[in-house]
């Protein structure tokens, strides 16, 4: 009775030890391909010329967005339309300038703080380190590969989300975003190195009602 218990243990532990290696290599294999994505999207953060088109939708075609961002020589510009509301940014290492269109008003504010100007979208940014965090993370998401427009693509996905990464770039070319009643879906166009003076032209100010920026009507 004796050693038909202990060999009972045994393949108990066998079992327990196969399921436990099999969920080592998924996981390390999930942080290998974070990492590797991580250090090809780090390539284009500090980017001094680039474009992005962010074309944001709703499975109904309600509430679209459209969103352009052109960076060159350490000024970043948004050009947002959403509805019939065009709002027009320009972020400067030291302040951030705000010029909001509707039918009838145009206004403007200017806020002189510190600005962020990393523009590249990385939503990977902090999963390659290990922490007690990011192991709950790899746990609940999963990775596979797919083709997208003709490109192959890292799949990380969750009950909440789905980002389509490029393998060659890093880059995310799109995101589904799960809601109760809706799916958002975000589809992303790059451009490198071909941002002219021309495109980063600001509106003439005096056209515009300057007000703070508190007051400044919001689309977000």
């Amino acid at each position: 009775m004796k050693k038909k218990k202990i060999k009972l243990w045994k393949k108990i532990l066998i079992v327990i030890s196969i399921i436990l290696l099999i969920f080592i290599i998924i996981n390390v294999r999930k942080i290998f391909i974070i990492s590797s994505l991580n250090k090809k999207i780090a390539k284009y953060e500090e980017c001094q010329n680039c474009y992005y088109l962010m074309n944001q939708t709703t499975l109904n075609k309600k509430d679209n967005k459209i969103i352009e961002m052109y960076k060159k020589d350490n000024v970043v510009k948004y050009i947002t339309r959403f509805g019939k509301i065009i709002t027009t940014e320009f972020v400067y290492p030291n302040e951030r300038k705000t010029y909001v269109q509707i039918p009838g008003r145009k206004e403007m504010s200017l806020q002189e703080t510190e600005q962020d100007q990393r523009v590249i979208p990385n939503f990977l940014e902090g999963l390659d380190k290990i922490s007690l965090e990011t192991i709950t993370d790899y746990i609940r998401i999963k990775i596979i590969t797919e083709k997208l427009d003709g490109k192959d693509c890292y799949v990380i996905y969750n009950s909440d989300a789905k980002v389509y990464f490029d393998k060659d770039s890093g880059l995310v070319i799109k995101v589904e975003l799960f809601f109760d009643d809706e799916t958002y879906t975000i589809t992303y166009e790059y451009n490198f190195n071909e941002v002219t003076d021309k495109d980063m032209e600001e509106p003439d100010a005096s056209d515009y009602n300057v007000i703070s920026s508190g007051n400044l009507i919001s689309i977000y």
